[in-house]
């Protein structure tokens, strides 16, 4: 398929997410080696022991296979360590659909005990009823632990009702090369300053030798998956990271984004856009002296880096919503166990745990002491999107409660397949037209 034929998405998709936000009215042993740490008496929240009878819990992910795997050898180990428990633990694919049911069977009152949730829908689910806050379990140190960019998209009406799993924040990244070849890359403050760069790169022979290998057939400016709006929101706050506008919501769109968009359609048509961040590919491009900039969650950076010869610069002014790649576990409001529940989600986000997932899947810590700890592989941190990270976010960045956005999501998603060609003008007269 060709790249302009793509770009009805890259479009539509943006779209899509903005007006869905306008508000309405390291592997570990076996268990067996795991369960010494675990092997504490069950305590309640207020340190009272729980009733020794038997519970069965039930826990539903969509987790890559080897993601579960690790997860299933963790919750072995926690069943040895507390016997009386039984934790029933079940991977649905693909993820979508499995969010899709689990919000069915929510509504119903016969969803699972636990559920790992997409950090973007916790709020949804907390809106209609479906969990229990988690605020006994998030209290205290346990709180001011957690990174405040990340807790923050778990909170709504005064109660916390999730607990951070992992993030893998998508990042705005910058060829080495390109670095060294040119140095005002580190200068370029706003979006009109990055479509002169990228003019002047492609108009100028000299310029485009130095920053990109000319001897080869095609060379890129970016790599983007215009069907993935996370990288796409990631996309249009490059180079306005210190807007004072939250660009989650298409009433606080401006001329900018507009003129962002138009530069991306001109560029696809041009195929100087890469609509595409497999880190496989991606990594060639670095090799062959192809690509300029990418968008990149960190894990496939932190894999690109260990195998490419080309070093990728990570820019931390991209960072504006670390949680939107993200997961939480959550609790079902229904359960009879939320005892037992908390105890399993406390372990299964215990600083081990999340070293074991750091050390096999290159996620990011969910808390400020996997920043702190000296030997683990959060050191490898750049201090820039350490310090992106580890601060409290304005709350001009907080999204908006809305509990059907994602109906419009799927709504307007259907709109854009069918018309996707005057997307720009439809998104300027929403722009212009705004009071």
């Amino acid at each position: 398929m060709s790249y302009r034929k793509l770009f009805p998405f890259v479009i539509g998709g943006l779209f899509v997410l903005a007006l869905s936000f306008i508000p309405s009215s390291n592997q570990r042993g076996p268990g067996d080696e795991l369960a010494k740490h675990f092997n504490q008496p069950m305590l309640d929240l207020e340190g009272e022991r729980q009733d020794e009878g038997k519970a069965e819990l039930s826990v539903n992910v969509s987790l890559p296979q080897l993601e579960f795997n690790l997860l299933l050898q963790m919750n072995e180990a926690f069943m040895v360590a507390n016997p009386r428990i039984k934790v029933n633990v079940v991977n649905e694919l693909p993820v979508e659909k499995a969010y899709q049911a689990w919000e069915a069977s929510s509504a119903l009152g016969s969803g699972a005990d636990v559920m790992l949730l997409d950090n973007s829908l916790v709020r949804l689910f907390a809106i209609r009823g479906y969990l229990k806050p988690t605020d006994g379990l998030l209290a205290g140190d346990v709180l001011t632990n957690q990174l405040p960019s990340v807790i923050d998209a778990l909170k709504w009406n005064g109660y916390l009702w999730g607990v951070p799993h992992m993030i893998n924040p998508y990042i705005w990244f910058w060829n080495d090369h390109a670095t060294e070849s040119l140095l005002s890359l580190s200068k370029i403050e706003n979006w009109d300053e990055w479509e002169l760069l990228t003019n002047n790169v492609q108009h100028d022979s000299d310029l485009e030798t130095a920053v990109l290998d000319q001897t080869k057939d095609e060379q890129w400016l970016l790599a983007i998956n215009p069907t993935d709006v996370k990288q796409l929101i990631v996309f249009m706050y490059q180079f306005q990271a210190n807007s004072d506008r939250n660009l989650l919501h298409v009433d606080e769109w401006q001329e900018t984004e507009l003129q962002q968009l138009q530069w991306l359609q001109q560029q696809i048509e041009l195929d100087q856009v890469m609509l595409t961040t497999d880190q496989h590919t991606v990594s060639q491009l670095l090799e062959d002296g192809k690509l300029l900039a990418a968008i990149l969650p960190w894990s496939d950076y932190f894999t690109i880096a260990k195998q490419s010869t080309v070093r990728l610069v990570p820019d931390s002014r991209s960072i504006v919503f670390p949680w939107m790649n993200g997961t939480s576990y959550v609790i079902a409001a229904k359960t009879k166990y939320e005892k037992e529940a908390i105890q399993w989600i406390e372990q299964m986000t215990a600083l081990s745990n999340q070293q074991a997932m750091m050390e096999q899947f290159h996620y990011l810590p969910t808390t400020l002491n996997g920043y702190n700890s000296g030997d683990d592989p959060a050191h490898n941190v750049p201090s820039a999107v350490k310090q992106r990270l580890l601060e409290k976010p304005a709350e001009l960045f907080s999204m908006r409660a809305d509990p059907l956005w994602r109906v419009k999501w799927q709504q307007w998603e259907e709109i854009w397949k069918d018309s996707a060609t005057d997307a720009i003008e439809q998104i300027s007269k929403i722009v212009t037209d705004k009071p």
